[in-house]
């Protein structure tokens, strides 16, 4: 009799620690198979995760701008210089006029500046994301890259300029800055539609005075007039010398004598 109740005792106790086992088993699975957001270490291994995300982008994006900063002020001083170059070119033709040899070695070292300038000032502005350069830097370059005679690469940035400006200054300047570069190529037709999509934006942009407009189709006509000339088209080139002149007078009659001083010689 007291052999069978320690079996049962002892049976009793081996039930009792299969049941705790099964227990904690149950909570074991049960943890397992929680949806993850009620596991606390996933949660503050997520919540840490997206943070670390979030600095990262934080510190890429203020090392972006940084960046932008730093090549548009490197810019702007490429393009400063740029515009110093024709003017010191012009200044040391006058200073050494009696001095042919030394006027062509600095005006070469000039030169080799302006290309060297140029060049490098084109890498910026097509590293740059768009909208951070004006229409005015944008013309100020291809003057810059004309000035070199890296033709190709000026035509783009001419024709961002004026693209971009509603400034009926910079946007004939530019216009007909592509199309004597386009007559330079021997382009003509192309260059043809860049003059009279400059004539035409004295009716596209409105708002400007009719003096503004008259004085860009009269700088148009003048420029276009010069080109058809330099490839022996001098009947076209003095009827369009002779529009560009009768719109002056229209506008400002003490102004004569456009044919004297750009007219076929």
């Amino acid at each position: 009799m007291a052999s069978r109740e320690r079996e049962t005792e002892q049976l009793k106790e081996s039930l009792d620690m299969l049941k705790r086992e099964v227990d904690t088993l149950r909570v074991a699975v049960t943890k397992d198979h929680a949806p993850w957001y009620k596991q606390v270490p996933i949660i503050v291994s997520v919540i840490a995760l997206l943070f670390s995300f979030g600095t990262t982008y934080v510190a890429y994006k203020k090392a972006e701008i940084e960046d932008i900063r730093n090549s548009r002020t490197e810019l702007r001083g490429l393009l400063q210089r740029l515009s110093e170059l024709p003017i010191e070119n012009v200044d040391y033709g006058a200073t050494y006029a009696q001095d042919p040899t030394r006027k062509q070695i600095v005006a070469g070292i000039l030169t080799q500046e302006n290309s060297i300038l140029s060049q490098q000032a084109a890498e910026i502005a097509l590293s740059l994301p768009p909208g951070y350069i004006s229409a005015a830097e944008h013309y100020a370059l291809a003057v810059g890259l004309s000035n070199s005679y890296d033709l190709d690469t000026a035509l783009v940035f001419f024709s961002n300029a004026a693209n971009m400006s509603n400034n009926l200054n910079i946007a004939g300047a530019s216009l007909r800055g592509a199309a004597n570069l386009l007559f330079a190529h021997n382009n003509i037709q192309a260059g043809r539609e860049r003059y009279r999509d400059a004539l035409e934006l004295s009716e596209k942009l409105a708002s400007k005075t009719d003096y503004e407009k008259a004085y860009n189709r009269i700088l148009t006509l003048t420029a276009w007039s010069i080109s058809e000339a330099s490839t022996g088209n001098t009947k076209k080139a003095a009827k369009l010398l002779d529009e560009a002149e009768t719109l002056l007078m229209s506008n400002d009659p003490s102004m004569t004598g456009l044919r004297a001083e750009y007219g076929p010689q």
